[in-house]
């Protein structure tokens, strides 16, 4: 009988998680949990490289960074529709995965903690300082609201669903990740990545995956940052 419960807690939780905005109205609360599912998608992300694959990295706020004003410049200076915006979010971030990600293939421990911080720091230099494109401390404004078909979302009731729906997304993909021949890649590196090589393991492919893998959470969680704030800065990230 008691376990017959523990499989019905899931459902319990994602019925309560839903019935929320309908329980209350208060504005707060709601921003809270909003947000709250924001960084909760960076870290489920982070989770992979840091828990599953035992890499340390500090530069994620900068990848939440990019993937905000990706999506800031496309929609307020092109135009770009916002689901478009979060694809493009998504995809700038991978690139910039590879790049935060390359370091793994030699630098271990506090030494790649350190390149990752560099990567954040540059990150918020290039967006305080580069007026021209990202207009500097002052920050961009008047970004839209997410849309879906043409519907503008304008209430926090449907921010909190769209939020809700990326991040339990987020978690069903990092679970099928870690349940694969992925996951347990992942883990052997963890564990002992000389070993891991020995049984045939490309560590330094799996480890630049993780990374992309995880700057994509990133990304798009900074995608629906900016689109539901409606202004970033550099100080945000």
């Amino acid at each position: 009988m008691h376990k017959k419960v523990l499989d019905y807690l899931p459902w319990i939780g994602l019925s309560i998680l839903f019935a929320i905005p309908l329980l209350t109205a208060q504005r707060y609360l709601l921003h809270l949990l909003i947000m709250s599912m924001h960084y909760a998608i960076i870290v489920i992300g982070l989770n992979l490289v840091t828990g599953f694959t035992g890499q340390l990295s500090l530069g994620h706020a900068g990848l939440y960074g990019i993937g905000a004003y990706t999506s800031a410049l496309l929609s307020t200076s092109i135009g770009v529709p916002f689901w478009f915006s979060v694809l493009m979010a998504a995809c700038v971030c991978a690139v910039a995965g590879v790049i935060l990600g390359a370091p793994s293939m030699r630098l271990r421990a506090q030494y790649l903690l350190i390149s990752t911080v560099a990567f954040g720091e540059i990150v918020f230099q290039i967006a305080r300082n580069w007026d021209k494109v990202t207009k500097g401390p002052t920050g961009i404004r008047n970004i839209p609201l997410p849309d879906i078909a043409g519907f503008v979302l304008r209430t926090p009731a449907s921010w909190y669903y769209l939020v809700l729906v990326f991040f339990l997304l987020a978690i069903w993909t990092a679970t099928r990740i870690v349940n694969s021949h992925v996951g347990r890649a992942l883990k052997g590196i963890r564990e002992e990545e000389i070993a891991a090589q020995v049984m045939g393991i490309n560590t330094n492919y799996y480890k630049v995956l993780i990374f992309v893998v995880s700057a994509i959470y990133a990304g798009v969680a900074g995608s629906l940052y900016a689109h539901i704030i409606t202004f970033i800065a550099p100080d945000n990230f």
